[in-house]
């Protein structure tokens, strides 16, 4: 049920030949020198990180990859559900079949610039990944590479890419994908490599290449100059009980997420006072624009909400709570 080493490079230096016999596939925990391991920064000498050698560890949420590590292997870190943060180093080269596979928490990657191969299903099944920037020097992406990453908008593939195995971008998901292709001819690809509703951005003097099969299946755009236009970054108003986004680039789709950092309330006879602080993130997307750039807005609102509003018979939290709902347009406000 838990795992208890004492020596973090002696355990990277295990060779498990399959999955199942890492401990870690039990008890999902690893302590060291009786610490739960939550930030794991793999240490300094170590050039590989072995198959399996972290899988199913759900309690690390932040991974550091020194400057040492050549190669990421097969299954490293699978099913590490709560990992949000990785840090890659500088010299890593390749990442291995499932490596990351069904990190479900990760949000962003940033890959190094020295990778030139991601191995099949590397991060397939990572939900939550919005964002991702694949390295320079990157030459194949192979088979379901990024599958089931439901939450990517768009992706630009770098100019050495010469080959898109199949599924490479499959997402189960029916929004929309945009990737941008700036290779000087169209790479290796297969039927199948992206989603249906998948738009390609391309550069104009190699528009005429992506007329045949499989690019024939999506909508292409050209580009001229060195990328595709950038999105305008939006802008964030509160006005008449709604978040109300804007943007100077017309038609575009809105990513945005709302939290609450502070909520205060204050009961004066039958009426309760209700402020809330909240934290307010939103970036634009349009097809065949590159991604603007992420706006945070702290906001405060205070309302004077009539009693009991949840008809319970007293002015409570529950109250406030329903007012808070209101004001993220979760609930309707009881008409008078």
């Amino acid at each position: 049920t838990q795992l208890y080493i004492s020596d973090l490079a002696a355990w990277c230096g295990i060779e498990f030949v399959d999955r199942n016999l890492n401990p870690l596939n039990y008890s999902h925990r690893v302590y060291l020198n009786k610490k739960e391991i939550k930030e794991l920064t793999i240490p300094e000498g170590i050039t590989k990180i072995k198959k399996h050698a972290f899988s199913q560890a759900t309690n690390i949420t932040s991974l550091t990859i020194n400057n040492d590590v050549t190669s990421i292997d097969n299954s490293a870190f699978y099913g590490c559900t709560a990992l949000v943060d990785v840090i890659f180093g500088n010299k890593l080269a390749s990442i291995g079949i499932f490596a990351f596979y069904e990190c479900s928490s990760l949000e962003s990657i940033e890959l190094a610039d020295g990778i030139t191969t991601i191995g099949e299903y590397a991060f397939a099944g990572c939900s939550k990944l919005e964002e991702i920037k694949l390295p320079e020097n990157l030459q194949i992406i192979k088979n379901s590479a990024f599958s089931g990453c439901g939450n990517l908008s768009d992706i630009t593939i770098p100019s050495k890419v010469e080959i898109i195995y199949g599924n490479a971008f499959d997402r189960y998901s029916e929004s929309p994908l945009t990737i941008v292709i700036t290779t000087e001819y169209p790479p290796l690809s297969y039927v199948g490599s992206f989603p249906q509703n998948t738009t390609l951005v391309v550069p104009d003097e190699s528009f005429d290449l992506y007329g045949v099969l499989p690019w024939s299946n999506y909508d292409i755009i050209p580009f001229s100059g060195t990328g595709p236009e950038k999105c305008a970054d939006s802008e964030i108003i509160y006005r008449d009980g709604k978040f109300i986004f804007s943007c100077q680039t017309p038609d575009v789709d809105f990513h945005y997420s709302v939290t609450s950092e502070d909520f205060k309330q204050k009961q004066t006879g039958g009426q309760m006072e209700v402020t809330a602080t909240y934290q307010v993130t939103v970036y634009a997307t349009k097809a065949g624009y590159e991604k603007a750039g992420t706006v945070t807005k702290s906001i405060t609102i205070t309302r004077m909400p009539t009693a009991d509003l949840n008809n319970d018979g007293t002015v409570n939290a529950a109250d406030a709570v329903k007012i808070v709902n209101i004001i993220m347009d979760k609930e309707v406000y009881p008409k008078e």
